[in-house]
């Protein structure tokens, strides 16, 4: 029986991208791509925040001054987190207002600035 050659098996589109990173990169250098050592790369970000932060004198903007605890922004409050997602999937504020009064939350809240926080 003379029987053709069997079709080679079907690769995946990773295994073709990484197959064509390789041939490109021995195509360049006999060097290997330089890695980020032994750290890691978020090792790597956070050494950069830190160069940073120095630049700025050790202070950013955002940080709390003293150890002081910031509260979240009102969007960002657990307690609160539900009713802004309630509003972002499209339902009117009235029946998120309802929402809040089911659930014993003061609804005015959902009248304030969402970026601030309570305290502000």
């Amino acid at each position: 029986l003379d029987l053709p050659p069997p079709a080679p098996a079907p690769i995946g589109i990773g295994a073709l991208a990484a197959a064509a990173a390789l041939k490109k990169q021995s195509a360049r250098s006999d060097e290997p791509a330089p890695s980020p050592g032994p750290m890691g790369i978020g090792a790597l970000a956070a050494a950069a925040a830190l160069k940073n932060q120095s630049k700025n004198g050790g202070i950013q903007k955002d940080s709390p001054i003293d150890g002081a605890v910031q509260e979240p922004a009102i969007r960002d409050d657990p307690r609160f987190s539900k009713y802004f997602r309630m509003l972002k999937m499209g339902l009117p504020m009235g029946a998120v207002k309802n929402a809040m009064q089911r659930d014993e939350q003061d609804d005015t809240i959902m009248d304030l600035d969402p970026d601030k926080s309570l305290e502000s």
